[in-house]
């Protein structure tokens, strides 16, 4: 089967371009953000724009919420606000033309007629512009039909003027990343107004284009994306600039129709501009005007595409798009595409190269490869485009280098994990699975050696063994034992635990090994709860089914100990060795001197104390240590009012009795039965007492010395 994963790479290739025909839809956004980014970091980074000069200027007229304020103020005898502003704009064109201006172009439709007076006026002051030279630009709009889906091109009312279209069209997500420059539809050409305004002002009558170019003259050509389909052909210009303030003149309307308004601008040189020669002259002398609204209440705002990037500068007024595509125009602020073609052989060729090269090294290597492959590819990207102008849409063959690491990496280790299925079965009835999946990702731990970690070590030993092994036969000893144990190891693995061994009727496992885990002695308290309570369960079923019942007993420990494989180089197991273990072990001892059912050493109760019920039990010195260690009991139910009264008499009777005074203990302790009749451990103190009393000791520090295990 190995040989298959060399005509993997083949496969895979059909796979990631079956995969980009199927979703290029999808990654449409996608692409758009690739190919926005370095064009954002050429605008800002290069500062291009800086360096451009022309021998004419451009110039913005906006019809601000402060201009129209000024026409209702001025225009009040027209009681329409379109006859309001034909008359206001006829002051303008009268008086930029003046000025010697060069074209004007209106991102405005005049699809009907308004005030007789106000359009005479206003078509007046365009035909008188033009016989000064002036190239006068109005603006159309091109509507879909909803159910054909025809465009449908709207007629202007006003005649013997030329016109071009101001549809800003989204490409995706409202965003416009691409203006048009034509749309034609049968034999009907239209074009844009940043298009037509160029075409009027170079005198080009008529333009030519296949599906890469827009050719303009012999000199000139404009890259574009082509469509077409149901006799409808569209051309979107590969724009990457957008108009910014200061790269042309802008001027509220009121500025011009408002006298003393314009008075001002004049004196403080507002209207002042230089030419490449560095000549003083009117801002209107040889400019490009463009007349559009900047008022909320036109909603002619759009999104560009570079807009993400930018903080404030989102929205535009739509005109600057238009100007924004003029102004490509003028200086080539434009890109060429990579070719469908091209880029198809691009994708096979590098998922090829990546889809061998994952064969030969292994998945971290892979993944370092991926990564590589990823970036290095990007980066070819934003480098063509930032030095060449040129555009190449990394999507697909990264898409391609994704898919040959997944597909190579998930056959390799196809092959692989049947190894490591046998190392699991060999394993998994003995250990933890945490374990067992760790000894998958490293087999190198399959050897001598170990580690000091802080562990929580858990024994449990049924208590009476011996006489409960003697009261039934063994067959039925087997049986009980097994569905104990089993039950047992169940809790302690869902608690995250590692099952050490079992010695016998006893267990012993721990927390916080072979895994890394905060809470291990969290989890080892919890288990040994569950324990407690599944043992009751158990008890239940077992008198129905006429077993003998038993009780356990648990020793929880908290501490530092070595874990690791112990053993001979042949025959090792994964276990704990060291003080905190025999700590734990004595614990579990202990409960029966003190008629308690889990103890736990100190160390677990500080890490425990506010999410689990405990009671401090004495300070002991088990056999082994020289030291005293204070112990407490866990409690594996929840505690009444009356057990909380009687807590807390026993602990003033713990403390009287650590003082020495025996008598004064005794009484106190005894007064606990009232709240815990027949309290276990309580017992324990009261017959200490009493024997203390008789015999007090010639040294007492409180505590209290094991003498067995």
């Amino acid at each position: 089967m190995k040989k298959f994963l060399y005509i993997l790479p083949i496969i895979i290739v059909i796979l990631t371009l079956g995969f980009n025909a199927k979703f290029d839809k999808m990654f449409e956004s996608f692409d758009e953000f690739l190919a926005d980014y370095p064009m954002y970091l050429d605008v800002t980074k290069r500062d291009k724009v800086e360096n451009f000069k022309s021998d004419f200027q451009l110039v913005l007229l906006e019809l601000d919420e402060k201009s129209y304020d000024t026409i209702s103020e001025q225009y009040s005898k027209y009681d329409s606000l379109s006859a309001q502003k034909r008359s206001a704009f006829a002051k303008v064109v009268k008086y930029i033309s003046e000025q010697g201006v060069k074209a004007i172009a209106f991102d405005f439709t005049y699809e009907t007629l308004s005030d007789p007076e106000a359009d005479k006026e206003f078509i007046g002051s365009l035909k008188a512009a033009q016989e000064k030279g002036v190239k006068i630009i109005l603006g159309s709009k091109m509507m879909f039909d909803e159910i054909s889906s025809k465009p449908e091109f709207d007629t202007p009312a006003i005649k013997g003027f030329e016109y071009g279209l101001i549809n800003n069209a989204p490409n995706k997500n409202n965003i416009i990343r691409k203006p048009f420059l034509f749309v034609k539809y049968k034999d009907e050409m239209r074009y844009t107004l940043a298009l037509k305004l160029y075409m009027e002002i170079n005198n080009i009558k008529e333009v030519k284009y296949d599906e890469r170019y827009l050719y303009l003259n012999d000199d000139k050509k404009l890259p574009i994306q082509y469509a077409k389909g149901q006799g409808l052909e569209l051309a979107y210009y590969n724009i990457y600039y957008t108009m910014r303030f200061g790269d042309s003149h802008i001027f509220p309307i009121s500025a011009i129709i408002d006298d003393k308004q314009r008075k001002e601008y004049t004196e403080d040189n507002y209207f002042i501009s230089y030419d490449l020669n560095n000549n003083e002259r009117s801002v209107f002398k040889d400019a490009v005007v463009f007349i559009g609204t900047s008022s909320p209440d036109d909603q002619d705002f759009v999104t560009y595409s570079l807009s993400q990037f930018e903080q404030g500068t989102a929205i535009v007024p739509g005109v600057h798009i238009h100007m924004s595509s003029f102004f490509s125009m003028l200086f080539g602020l434009d890109y060429d595409q990579m070719r469908e073609n091209t880029l198809f052989y691009l994708t096979v060729i590098i998922t090829l190269i990546f889809s061998i090269l994952f064969i030969f090294i292994g998945p971290l290597k892979g993944l370092l490869a991926m990564m590589f492959g990823v970036f290095f590819t990007n980066a070819i990207s934003w480098l063509l485009f930032v030095e060449k102008g040129y555009l190449f849409l990394p999507r697909k063959p990264i898409v391609g280098i994704i898919i040959g690491f997944l597909i190579i990496e998930s056959y390799k280790f196809f092959f692989e994990s049947r190894e490591k299925k046998k190392i699991k079965g060999a394993f998994s009835m003995y250990i933890s699975p945490a374990l067992v999946q760790n000894i998958v990702k490293n087999p190198d731990q399959l050897k001598l050696g170990g580690e000091e970690k802080e562990l929580t070590i858990l024994f449990s030993d049924i208590a009476n063994f011996t006489t409960l092994s003697e009261a039934i036969g063994a067959v039925k000893l087997v049986s009980l034992l097994n569905e104990y144990l089993t039950a047992m190891t169940d809790i302690i693995m869902e608690e995250s635990g590692t099952l050490d061994k079992y010695i016998g009727d006893a267990v012993m496992a721990f927390w916080g090994a072979p895994v890394d885990d905060e809470k291990h002695s969290e989890k080892a308290c919890r288990a040994a709860i569950r324990m407690i309570e599944t043992l009751e369960k158990l008890k239940q079923d077992w008198k129905e089914r006429d077993y003998p019942e038993f009780g356990i007993r648990i020793g929880l420990n908290t501490g530092n100990a070595i874990v690791g494989n112990m053993g001979a180089k042949k025959r090792f197991n994964y276990t704990v060795m060291g003080d905190t273990v025999n700590l734990a072990s004595r614990l579990e001892g202990l409960n029966k001197a003190y008629g308690s059912t889990i103890m736990v050493s100190e160390s677990t109760y500080l890490q425990n104390k506010d999410k689990f019920k405990f009671r401090e039990l004495d300070l002991v010195k088990v056999k082994g240590k020289t030291q005293g260690v204070r112990v407490f009991q866990l409690l594996h139910f929840e505690p009444d009012e009356n057990y909380e009264k009687g807590v807390a008499i026993f602990t003033e009777a713990l403390e009287i009795y650590r003082a020495g005074n025996f008598a004064a203990a005794l009484s106190k302790f005894k007064a606990v039965y009232e709240f815990i009749p027949g309290d276990t451990v309580t017992d324990t103190f009261v017959k200490r007492c009493e024997l203390l009393s008789q015999e007090p000791p010639e040294e007492w520090d409180g505590i209290w010395t094991m003498k067995t295990k």
